[in-house]
């Protein structure tokens, strides 16, 4: 019995110590997981298992968008820390394990049921114990993995609490985001409300500052356009008061021009009172005194000098001082009303009266020397036109006595040439007689046909100088006739020279046309000739053989083309 014992509480410490430990909470925890069977189906409906799983997982995905950024992980670090826990209950588990085998042995050992039943046991022979221990060993087994799918279970449900709690979280810190961006878009909203508004209030006092400017330069526009026809009508009485001030006699002009002057100190002077009282209002009262009689003493010596000045020049440069002084002093005295000599309009008319007839004789006395100077031009011209043609005459005669000097020497130079032929006894005396009487009937026609017949007593030089005379004459004549005389002469022998040179092209045609036709007779009335042997075959040329041409050769070609081509010969 003892023996049987032993061997039973062997089996069961060889059992605690090959198989993994479990969590056996007693007895009745023991008997009470092994009626619990995992793979039982359940007992709801499996739709609603789904969707109750589905619902988890929306949750937990609920919590992680609830969750702010920071405390958002990723997968890396959940399955970690998912691992970090497994490990962690494994532990606890074996240690609880362990604690529980402890007490559970105690148990057992005081336990007398469970010593009748090893006793019972053990009786049986050692076949069945081997089986009872193989189930008991496939129990722990199925028990081991029961409760590592339980614990397994636990820490997905805690893991997924905490996904939970992370998702809520998240979901919070979104829906804060969300208002904060909606308050944001609020806010821009507004800012841009208040911008339109601003904008449309700046487009509003920009176009009344728009109107205000238009009405401004209208205004200044039309106070421009005032000014200028005010100036223009100024222009018109300074005129007119400068045209009466000339009309005016010289004494009272200067009369005018001297009180303007002392006008003008007086205002120098209160001008300077004012900046002294400005500047040093004390010393005013004690230097007024001095000043006037200085300002008195400096304006009675530069009356003088005026006066001086004035004398010394003539009335024209007097008149034209007075002139320009008094121009600019126009404007400086603007303020004052212009005083006019003429009181009557009857004085003007006078004065205009008498300057109309100084006009009326000045504007005769200028068209008589107007035509005084035409009568003078036109007879200039004449003159000039006389003398142009004169020279022009003078000139051609020059030439032509130039000409005919060039031809009475080259003829000169003939006869010269001829004496000393005829005297270094080249010819023969008949050869000579013979040429003295070609000459002479060569000379009697020509005095035939210039002058008339020819007497017989007269010689050949007298018949060439009567020839030289009459073309001296001639050409005496030829400088009285009209140009139109000459031209229609001119235009007769072109016509001349042309029907010459046409008469003489028609000859010359019919010349050659002749010789045309005497040559196709001759050719036409020929005997046919016949053709004796082969007929020569056109033939391909034989390939050129192209020359090697040096550089010296190509010098020396071009140096021959220059030399023939640009040299004279």
């Amino acid at each position: 019995m003892a023996s049987s014992v032993k061997f039973a509480l062997q089996s069961t410490k060889l059992q605690s110590s090959q198989f993994p430990k479990i969590n056996p909470v007693g007895w009745k925890n023991y008997e009470h997981e092994s009626t619990r069977n995992p793979f039982t189906y359940p007992d709801g409906d499996l739709f609603r298992f789904r969707s109750d799983q589905l619902k988890k997982k929306k949750e937990e995905k609920q919590l992680v968008k609830n969750q702010k950024v920071h405390e958002k992980t990723t997968f890396a670090s959940r399955a970690a820390s998912r691992s970090v826990s497994v490990r962690k209950t494994i532990s606890d588990a074996d240690e609880t394990v362990e604690h529980d085998e402890e007490s559970f042995e105690k148990s057992l050992k005081s336990d007398p049921s469970w010593i009748l039943s090893i006793a019972k046991r053990c009786s049986c022979d050692s076949k069945s114990v081997k089986d009872y221990i193989t189930k008991k060993r496939e129990m722990f087994l199925a028990q081991y993995t029961v409760a590592v799918k339980q614990e397994a279970i636990r820490t997905m449900e805690a893991t997924a609490l905490e996904e939970e709690k992370h998702i809520n979280d998240s979901e919070k810190k979104l829906e804060e985001d969300t208002l904060a961006f909606e308050e944001f878009l609020k806010e821009n909203d507004r800012n841009s409300i208040e911008a339109l508004k601003m904008a449309e209030q700046e487009t509003r006092i920009k176009l009344d500052k728009n109107a205000e400017i238009r009405h401004a330069t209208g205004e200044m526009m039309s106070i421009t356009s005032d000014i200028a026809r005010n100036e223009e009508i100024l222009k018109e009485f300074l005129m007119y008061e400068e045209f009466l001030r000339k009309l005016s006699p010289p004494d009272w002009q200067e009369q005018q021009y001297n009180k303007k002057i002392a006008h003008k100190a007086k205002k120098k002077e209160k001008e300077k009172k004012n900046r002294e009282s400005v500047m040093f209002p004390a010393l005013v009262k004690r230097s007024d005194s001095k000043s006037t009689r200085i300002l008195s003493k400096a304006d009675s010596v530069k009356e003088l000098k005026s006066h001086t000045r004035q004398k010394s020049l003539p009335e024209s440069k007097r008149s034209s001082t007075r002139s320009t002084v008094y121009s600019p002093l126009e404007d400086s005295d603007s303020e004052e009303e212009p005083e006019i000599y003429f009181s009557d309009p009857h004085q003007l008319l006078h004065i205009f009266t008498e300057l109309e007839e100084q006009n009326l004789s000045l504007i005769l006395n200028c068209q008589e020397t107007h035509e005084t100077l035409e009568e003078i031009r036109e007879r200039s011209q004449i003159i000039q036109n006389k003398l142009k043609g004169k020279t022009d005459t003078l000139k051609e005669h020059r030439e032509k006595l130039h000409m005919a000097c060039i031809e009475q020497e080259e003829k000169a130079a003939q006869l010269e040439l001829r004496s000393r032929l005829f005297c270094f006894g080249e010819f023969n005396s008949q050869e000579q007689d013979k040429l003295l009487d070609m000459l002479n009937q060569k000379i009697s026609q020509v005095y035939q046909t210039c002058i008339g017949e020819s007497e017989t007593t007269i010689s050949t030089i007298n018949m060439l100088s009567s020839i030289e005379r009459h073309i001296d004459e001639l050409y005496e004549q030829l400088e009285t006739v009209s140009r139109d005389i000459l031209e229609a002469a001119q235009k007769t022998k072109k016509k001349e020279r042309r029907l010459r040179l046409r008469e003489e092209k028609l000859k010359m045609q019919l010349l050659h046309q002749e010789e045309r036709l005497k040559r196709a007779l001759a050719r036409a009335t020929a005997d046919p000739k016949k053709q004796t042997g082969r007929r020569l075959m056109p033939r391909s040329a034989p390939p050129k053989t192209k020359e090697k041409t040096s550089e010296d050769d190509h010098t020396l070609r071009v140096q021959e083309e220059y030399r023939y081509f640009f040299t004279w010969q």
